[in-house]
């Protein structure tokens, strides 16, 4: 019986492009490729194919395996996050899921008072989250949780997007989902069940809580 190879050769994209692998690092950081090194362990040259994932994306990978590094673009294109992002889905890389999304939410945080949108490298961060959650599993739920949580309570422009979002063509049943766990968790961690029925839905010019100048104004109809 032959030695397992310390190596394996990933053929990734149409292109069948060659990424050699160690072994040990393929499979200590996805199931979806232990999986594969356990059914090749006993072949002399291993290889798996992946036509579905672009040399781009995987190459992103590989830097994780090997660097644990990510560094978010300075301008987030959304197909490019995305692309690599559904990579990191399909392969089971759970550790680089969650950092991509940790390091995107940190960067829509700090934008979020930004005067012009001009100035945002993530623009339109709304849509991109709900491109991110269509192409998640509920599994992904906790990892989508914290990005939510990041950027859903300071997020002033949330309001309309929600609804034009919740009214598009496309499923958003899991992004829907976690933005309402959100706001519900929100409101069922600052008032008990008797307080809450105090919260009026009649716009004031002033915060209920401190006195602040409040800015919302009651709609009629969608946005």
């Amino acid at each position: 019986m032959n030695s397992p190879s310390p190596e394996i050769i990933l053929l990734i994209g149409k292109a069948k492009t060659p990424f050699k692998v160690i072994r040990e690092t393929l499979a200590a950081e996805s199931n979806y490729f232990a999986n594969y090194c356990d059914k090749l362990s006993n072949e002399e040259n291993p290889t798996i194919t992946l036509p579905n994932i672009s040399d781009d994306a995987f190459a992103v990978i590989v830097e994780w395996l090997y660097l644990r590094k990510y560094i978010l673009p300075k301008k987030v294109d959304h197909e490019q996050f995305c692309g690599i992002y559904k990579c990191a889905v399909e392969t089971q890389m759970e550790s680089l899921k969650a950092v991509m999304l940790e390091k995107l939410g940190e960067r829509i945080m700090k934008e979020e008072d930004f005067d012009n949108t001009d100035d945002f490298t993530v623009p339109e961060a709304f849509d991109l989250f709900y491109m991110i959650a269509g192409l998640s599993t509920i599994s992904d739920w906790g990892i989508l949780r914290k990005l939510v949580d990041k950027i859903l309570p300071s997020w002033t422009r949330a309001d309309g997007e929600l609804i034009r979002l919740a009214t598009s063509e496309e499923n958003h049943n899991l992004a829907t989902a976690l933005v309402l766990d959100c706001l519900q968790e929100t409101m069922w961690a600052n008032a008990c069940s008797d307080c809450r029925w105090k919260f009026q839905r009649e716009t004031t010019k002033k915060c209920r809580c401190c006195g602040g100048s409040l800015e919302y104004q009651k709609r009629e109809g969608p946005p």
